[in-house]
């Protein structure tokens, strides 16, 4: 494979010269390695001139309703004299300068003790950085602070290397890619033992279609460890994109749910210019909440992002309608409207949380409705 360009000489490297790859592999050398990957090789492009958006990259809003969610995280706690927002996949570090910013104007009392930690092997520096911003490159290094805490992780899960397997009349079959005939093609194998146990323990039986492809993901219970370790007290807030496992693993639902991005253009082939491209799949709520279970988290709840968002932001809506000054201008307003809006942000993320020795009633972003519905998900 010579000469044939970066990604290909990582498929060789990390296939031991055999070139083939489980779809999992080639998903992760395709957005992680650091000399090929869209991720691990600073490829990855957000915002209006990038690839994708998110909700960081609407603007300063979403980083100042995290810091609400902050200030009441660290109220319950009983305001202890160090306290940190803990994120994964920080990506520029925006979010965290909104975060720091909001929490600096709005609640200065939490300003003088807060740190902020981004957990991400391949940071991004910023020329002027805030003393509070710190650095980890894993989970287990960040850990070793154990403090209490808001972790938050906006848009990681969906980035998890996973399974692609495809229902056949004799069983599942597991999808490796291979590169042949100068060519990247799609080969089914029979899984392995672990993969089919897995398939079992989370997939719902029903009457699949032959051909039926969808995707699975077996890292979320050790991430959920590791993530929960991080914490001494507080809260943990996952922030993506996912359907619960009934609709995930629906028997109409054919084609899974993987896509790649590029230049906001959106494709279901992973094989078209690998390290080029974000490659993505949808979070399996129900998957994310038996982890939280395993680790020993405390469930809080479930909520569409607009909802969630919604509430956060009230006190400040209230004061508005008051007349009283609260930063909300056009500018504000399109920045939340994009955010909350069914038509756009609001319906396709959700919001889920776990608690660890803190309180998990009555929390500003879940109503008791909310989370009396999510007992029965």
């Amino acid at each position: 494979m010579s000469g044939l360009g970066p990604i290909h000489e990582a498929f060789a490297e990390w296939s031991g010269g055999r070139n083939e790859l489980t779809f999992k592999d080639f998903m992760r050398l395709s957005l992680y390695d650091h000399q090929a990957g869209y991720y691990g090789a600073g490829k990855a492009s957000l915002g209006r001139n990038g690839d994708f958006f998110t909700s960081v990259s609407v603007g300063g809003l979403f980083g100042q309703l995290l810091a609400c969610q902050a200030f009441e995280v660290w109220q319950k706690l009983g305001h202890p004299p160090v306290f940190q927002v803990i994120e994964q996949g920080g990506h520029d570090a925006r979010l965290a300068c909104d975060v720091l910013q909001s929490i600096d104007e709005h609640f200065p009392d939490l300003s003088s003790c807060i740190n902020y930690t981004i957990c991400d092997p391949y940071p991004v520096r910023l020329p002027e950085q805030d003393p509070r911003l710190r650095f980890f490159d894993s989970l287990p290094a960040a850990a070793a602070e154990n403090a209490a805490a808001l972790f938050i992780c906006n848009e990681l899960l969906d980035a998890f290397p996973v399974h692609r397997i495809r229902f056949r009349s004799d069983g599942w079959k597991e999808l490796w890619v291979k590169w042949e005939d100068s060519a990247w093609q799609i080969n089914e194998r029979v899984p392995s033992k672990e993969l089919t146990q897995a398939i079992g323990a989370r997939i719902p039986s029903g009457a699949y279609p032959d051909g039926y492809t969808t995707e699975l993901c077996t890292e979320i219970d050790a991430w959920m460890k590791s993530a929960a370790a991080t914490l001494d007290k507080g809260l943990l807030l996952i922030v993506d994109y996912g359907f619960f496992s009934d609709d995930y693993y629906a028997p109409e639902r054919t084609a899974g749910t993987l896509r790649c991005f590029s230049d906001h253009q959106a494709d279901d082939d992973p094989l078209l210019a690998p390290g080029d491209r974000d490659i993505t799949a949808h979070v399996d709520w129900t998957a994310v909440r038996d982890a939280g279970d395993a680790a020993g988290l405390g469930w809080i709840g479930f909520s569409d992002q607009g909802a969630y968002l919604t509430r956060l932001a009230a006190p400040l809506l209230q004061q508005a309608e008051r007349g009283e000054k609260a930063g909300i201008g056009r500018k504000w307003i399109r920045q939340f409207q994009t955010l909350t809006h069914p038509g756009m942000m609001g319906r396709s993320f959700g919001v889920m949380a776990f608690a660890k020795d803190i309180d998990t009633t009555g929390w500003t972003g879940f109503s008791d409705i909310q989370m009396n519905l999510n007992k029965s998900l």
